[in-house]
């Protein structure tokens, strides 16, 4: 029951991105180049006459009947574009201005046009850095970035059946309002994109029927109300529009485009007309803000349309008409239960992939397909497979980071075994999931592939009864058949809640075993949690994010999930019973009984120094995060292996003593020890993993042991103190950029005679590998010269002899003092550079 329950109630962490690669759109950015000069540009020969007026050259168009503006024949600050001009005795109507006319002109501030001007040329005044207002005439079209770039255009006036066409306004940055006449009746491709100031459209449309691609893209917009005569919008209308915070859709369209409202983060309510029946792909894509969103008459999810949006905490029941959910539609999001549709055939991959808040999933009969990885990582305790599914592709329901996923019951209702065509696991372990299968199939699922690695298959009249219960705001699932409970959402308490140690429902009196993954997570206002005495498990991040202030554990308590007391940080004291027989807690520490396995110690917890006893093996990741109180911290002559982040953010400390067995050293595990001068690296240290020291800023040198083999991604990143590092000889593996931003680095010592084959920088910045002296031992300089990156180096040099034996002295001669590179005294020689001080008066560097 120990196994079987405690690799059940914990979920999985963080996505890792293996599972799940990021599927989209890309939106496409406009031209901010112009393509040359056009017929109205070239000389004279196109027109009858060039004529000046008041500074401003026109071309006469006889065939037309028109003059055409075409550039400045001297500087103006006011442009004033002439009504006519007359030429031979006729007049002729200004009715366009040239594209490129007046591109780049840094001196004009106005301009006036005529009135009946019919088109304003592309580009003709795109960077015109000193624009401030233009008022465009009735009719008159606006060409493609004719007013493009404009960086003081503030005012602008658009007038009756004018046309805007392609980007005609990008990116003038100060715009801040513009009103659209009703007579206004499309608005072309990023009209407004990347006008970053601009807050308001009034589209005071009557005949408006067309919204362009990307048209509000990456501008400031903050409200946006369209009419209902229009009839298409183009994709991308407001993508990236972060401070977008109201939306009114036309009420005769049935899809919202593609990437609409991708990343528009300030989104948190939206309300679909009645005929939306399908979302676009992207449309709501990261939408970190969004809250709520009526979706109850949408019959098809396509690809990502709202993966990511966190703050969506609904519980989703689908149109009986959804026929589809796409790839990634919901995936990392917050939804807390899902209803499928009696029509929903396909689920695709990692539609709901890493939804950790997801608890209920109910599967309605006509679904066929259930994609790769498309429950993986949510925090469903049980999921029931309806008997018309034939194909479950592999990672449905694992976890997705190979964290301890939180299933538990897997029912499956076919009498013949789902095929699988993307191959992967069905679960994370087939040891702790129990599967329900038809009483006539048990043998058939014993030998189909994949199913028959589930150690426990049943009979599906075996399964568990269950029901879902909310009590105070908190939800429980509870077993009905096996009398059992556990709170998997607790989002919603307030204060100090006391977790009850039995719920009785339908006359069944179920205990309280576990506490899911994430239960409490990011819950502001639990400050207190008293759990029963019947607790067995405290799944992943169960109480990350709270104020809770102290957690006292009771004798059944089995297993506790990876980061429970993430980001706790008024957690201050955890205690476990001292009859517990798996767990205990010396001082605030909570490790297994066996004290082999630290797993936790409470962020605010007062103590400025933590030892972790000699007999530890493995500190668990993110055991001691964010402890800011710590200022010494010891590590025991057990230790082996150090997880991710373990000891990641202890900021105040300014000692840290490793001990000599330790071998591994993962990611981000001493990240930020940013008071940490000196650093002794453990004898026995064979790898570092990404990130490993970065950030510790005041570390100056760096003596890696004989025996290490590698050296993750950026282990050194920002130790902007780090002057000095010594490679031994036993060096494998080197990863990305283990130096990158060490900006007072000046020296790297490398033991290996033959240097170590290096297919990524060492250096983030290449003129390090000109200020950086390698030093590399007698006789391989050539060596480093002639293999890949090191030949980089200006500076490298031999070393000494080694040891102290190689010093040569005079019989009178001896040694009076060692230094370290940088000035610190020694007593003895240490491993790397020495400056030994001579008796004579000289000093020398030798190796050892």
């Amino acid at each position: 029951m120990k196994k079987l329950f405690t690799l059940c109630v914990l979920l999985a962490g963080v996505l890792t991105g293996q599972a799940a690669v990021e599927m989209g759109l890309t939106p496409v950015i406009p031209p901010v180049t112009n393509p040359g000069p056009s017929r109205n540009m070239k000389k004279a020969a196109n027109y009858a006459a060039e004529v000046v007026v008041n500074n401003v050259k026109y071309g006469i168009d006889t065939e037309m009947g028109m003059a055409v503006v075409l550039g400045l024949d001297d500087d103006v600050i006011d442009l004033n574009i002439e009504e006519s001009i007359n030429y031979e005795g006729s007049t002729f109507p200004v009715k366009e201005v040239a594209r490129m006319a007046f591109n780049a002109n840094e001196i004009i501030e106005t301009v006036h046009f005529p009135t009946h001007l019919a088109k304003i040329g592309s580009w003709s005044f795109q960077n015109c850095a000193s624009l401030q207002s233009v008022e465009i005439p009735e009719g008159c079209e606006v060409d493609s970035m004719a007013f493009g770039q404009c960086i003081s255009l503030a005012n602008v006036t658009i007038g009756e059946g004018a046309k805007l066409n392609y980007a005609a306004f990008y990116n003038d940055i100060v715009l801040t309002n513009v009103d659209l006449p009703a007579t206004v009746t499309a608005l072309g491709k990023y009209t407004f994109n990347k006008c970053t100031n601009l807050k308001s459209v009034n589209i005071q449309a009557e005949h408006m029927t067309l919204i362009g691609y990307g048209c509000f893209m990456e501008s400031g917009i903050e409200e946006l109300n369209l009419p209902a005569t229009v009839d298409m919008i183009e994709n991308a209308m407001a993508y990236q529009c972060r401070s977008l915070r109201s939306i009114t859709l036309p009420t005769n369209l049935e899809t919202v485009p593609n990437q609409a409202f991708t990343m528009c983060t300030s989104l948190d309510n939206v309300y679909l007309p009645d005929n939306y029946i399908k979302l676009g792909e992207q449309s709501f894509y990261m939408n970190s803000s969004l809250k709520t969103i009526n979706l109850e008459n949408i019959t098809y999810y396509p690809n990502t349309c709202l993966v990511q949006c966190t703050a969506l905490d609904i519980d989703l029941v689908m149109n009986d008409n959804t026929t589809f959910i796409g790839q990634q539609a919901f995936a990392r999001g917050a939804i807390k239960g899902v209803t499928t549709g009696s029509k929903t055939e396909t689920i695709d991959q990692y539609a709901f992939l890493e939804d950790i808040g997801l608890k209920r999933v109910t599967l309605n009969e006509g679904l066929k397909t259930i994609g790769a990885g498309a429950f993986a990582g949510v925090g469903a305790i049980e999921i029931s497979i309806p008997s018309t599914v034939t194909r479950v592709d592999g990672n449905a329901f694992t976890s997705s980071s190979g964290k301890i996923s939180g299933l538990q019951t897997l029912l499956c209702k076919a009498v013949t075994p789902p095929t699988m065509e993307t191959l992967g696991e069905l679960v994370d372990n087939y040891d702790a999931v129990t599967l329900y299968v038809p009483d006539e199939s048990i043998e058939a699922y014993k030998e189909a592939p994949y199913w028959q690695k589930f150690t426990n298959i049943k009979p599906l009249n075996e399964a568990p009864i269950t029901k879902d219960v909310v009590l105070d705001g908190v939800q429980y699932h509870l077993d009905l058949r096996a009398g059992t409970a556990i709170l998997v959402d607790g989002k919603q308490a307030i204060g100090n809640m006391v977790v009850p140690n039995v719920i009785t429902e339908d006359g069944v009196a179920c205990t309280v075993i576990g506490i899911a993954g994430e239960a409490f997570n990011q819950n502001a206002n639990l400050t207190g949690i008293a759990l029963n005495e019947d607790l067995q498990a405290i799944g992943i991040k169960a109480f990350a994010e709270t104020n809770i202030t102290a957690l006292n554990m009771g004798a059944k308590v089995q297993e506790v999930g990876k980061d429970f007391h993430y980001k706790a940080t008024k957690l201050a004291t955890i205690t476990v019973d001292e009859t517990n027989p798996y767990l205990c807690a010396e001082n605030s520490l909570l490790m297994t009984k066996d004290k082999k396995e630290v797993i936790g110690f409470p962020v605010a917890n007062p103590a400025t120094e933590l030892v972790i006893p000699d007999g530890v093996e493995l500190v668990r990741a993110d055991a001691a995060n964010r402890c800011k109180n710590i200022k010494k911290l010891v590590i025991g002559s057990g230790c082996k292996n150090i997880e991710d982040n373990a000891f990641d953010n202890i900021t105040e400390a300014t000692e840290v003593i490793l001990g000599d067995n330790i071998e591994s050293i993962a990611y981000q595990a001493f990240r930020s020890l940013k008071s940490v001068t000196e650093l002794k690296f453990p004898k026995n240290l064979k790898e570092t993993g990404n990130y490993a020291f970065s950030f510790t800023w005041s570390l100056k040198e760096a003596i890696l042991p004989e025996g290490f083999e590698k050296l993750g991604n950026n282990t050194f990143n920002r130790c902007d103190a780090l002057e000095r590092v010594v490679l031994p000889a036993s060096l494998t593996n080197v990863g990305q950029q283990p130096f990158s931003n060490c900006a007072a680095m000046t020296e790297l010592v490398s033991m290996a005679e033959n240097p170590v084959e290096l297919t990524k920088e060492l250096f983030n910045d290449e003129t390090k590998y000109q200020t950086v002296i390698l030093y590399v031992p007698a006789g391989a300089v050539d060596n480093y010269r002639n293999a890949n990156i090191w030949q980089k180096f200006l500076n490298i040099e031999e070393l000494a002899n080694t040891g102290i034996d190689g010093v040569q002295t005079k019989a009178e001669v001896t040694i009076e003092a060692i230094y370290t590179i940088d000035g610190k005294r020694l007593s003895q020689m240490q491993p790397g550079v020495n400056i030994v001080r001579m008796s004579d008066g000289t000093s020398r560097k030798v190796f050892k």
